[in-house]
């Protein structure tokens, strides 16, 4: 990764590389490392969903459920 001076004068992060969309169990992900973490959310048998609702400009990568080890 290289730093860039942005429009105020002071350097941003900017990779050297992009994100290889990944097609996992029928879902297209808009990267490898997406599509790791829905495959350790499967082995760990948690539901998820990807992308699952838009909050204004920000889209969560993913809604999780899993058990919290309690009896009710």
């Amino acid at each position: 990764f290289s730093l860039i001076p942005n429009s105020k004068g002071t350097r941003d992060m900017n990779h050297a590389f992009e994100s290889r969309s990944t097609l996992y169990n029928g879902v297209q992900f808009r990267s490898r490392l997406e599509a790791q973490w829905a495959c350790f959310f499967d082995q760990a048998k948690w539901k998820w969903d990807y992308e699952p609702f838009d909050l204004v400009g920000w889209t969560p990568s993913f809604r999780v459920e899993f058990p919290c080890g309690h009896s009710e």
